[in-house]
């Protein structure tokens, strides 16, 4: 039986011979853990000495993949913070907090990781998010939209050859979930930063919003009373069905409870606490949160948000339902008891469950002359 080479041997054989810098560099990679990297935000620069150092060696995008020739160090100084790879041809240091180490054998991780430091940036740009998005929403599109099981088949530029055998590999189920969730939370947010333009002739958009909503247009909805647009919930939901039984069903229902739903219910007081039209789905995504995951991680929160509703809604049946008229007292009384149902199920914290019931008694009791 033959012993397999190293990745250092394997990348003499492979590649061309350049003398002792390339045996160096190639031991160097082995001993960091045959690792790649990819960068977080699109044109990050790889300079030619940490802490400072102004000289830039190269600037990388969202598709490249340079190796790590030396991963930060547990010790004081500098280079705890930066990873030495290689750019141009040249050694170069690229913070660490700026990049995702990418393993070709797991490469939902770094996906993940790429989405999520673009979903924590406030600050970030309508092209950036679009670009993100873009990967993220290829990479799914390519491995996991097929009928039946298929290999990971990526086929990043900058995978070096001798690493080709390990481009191939099998997504787990709970990959595809977190992927697709990531996935749509993207698109909200890119959705977020297109404003003010509902794509017709009153507010047109600019080219590029055009473009992109034209794209997106069968998950996209126009809210506009908020002006602005957004994903469709049912999205949000329908994933959380195709995935209930998966650990991470909880935070896509999470995810789905917190967008607040198109559309205006102008102090209509049932219009808040009922369905949305022709379905079984609370429009208030809180109340269908605690629905779905009467126990679930955020059920707490679901029902503090909940209570923080009920009493602003109260004070609008008072001020509108009570003192102008309109009062629906069947309506109210049903919508009352079909999100008292849901509460009677959620959370084992009884004082939160009863300061609930008392607001929607509230709610459901006639208008006091």
């Amino acid at each position: 039986m033959k012993t397999p080479l190293s990745l250092a041997a394997l990348a003499l054989a492979v590649l061309p011979p350049t003398g002792a810098r390339s045996l160096a560099a190639a031991q160097a990679q082995e001993a960091a853990g045959n690792r790649l990297v990819v960068a977080l935000e699109p044109g990050l620069p790889c300079r030619r000495l940490p802490e400072g150092g102004r000289s830039v060696t190269g600037w990388l995008g969202l598709r490249s993949f340079p190796q790590v020739l030396e991963a930060p160090r547990r010790r004081r100084g500098v280079h705890h913070k930066w990873v030495l790879t290689e750019v141009n041809s040249k050694n170069c240091f690229l913070p660490v907090d700026l990049v995702a180490f990418f393993d070709p054998d797991e490469p939902g991780r770094a996906m993940d990781a790429l989405a999520r430091h673009a979903l924590s940036m406030d600050g970030a740009s309508f092209g950036h998010l679009a670009s993100v998005h873009r990967l993220l929403e290829r990479d799914i599109r390519e491995n996991f939209d097929h009928a039946g099981p298929r290999l990971w088949s990526y086929a990043y530029r900058g995978v070096p050859r001798e690493l080709g055998v390990r481009q191939l590999t099998l997504a787990p189920m709970e990959n595809r979930a977190l992927l697709r969730l990531r996935e749509l939370q993207l698109l909200q947010k890119t959705a977020q930063k297109v404003s003010w333009c509902n794509g017709g002739g009153l507010r047109p958009c600019p080219p590029e919003h055009a473009d992109w909503i034209e794209l997106h247009r069968d998950r996209l909805l126009y809210n506009e009373p908020a002006a602005h647009w957004m994903v469709d919930p049912d999205r949000f939901w329908d994933l959380h069905d195709r995935h209930r039984d998966d650990p991470l069903a909880d935070e896509i229902a999470w995810a789905a409870a917190s967008i607040h739903p198109p559309g205006e219910c102008e102090g209509h007081i049932p219009c808040y606490l009922g369905h949305q039209r022709g379905t079984g789905v609370f429009r208030d995504g809180h109340i269908e949160y605690l629905r779905r995951h009467p126990r679930g991680e955020r059920a707490v929160s679901a029902m503090m948000s909940l209570e923080e509703m009920l009493a602003g809604l109260l004070a609008t049946k008072v001020t509108l339902a009570c003192h102008y008229g309109g009062f629906e007292p069947e309506a109210y009384r049903e919508s009352a008891e079909a999100v008292g149902a849901v509460v009677d199920a959620a959370t084992n914290i009884p004082n939160l469950r009863h300061r609930l019931r008392a607001l929607l008694a509230e709610i459901a009791r006639p208008c006091l002359e």
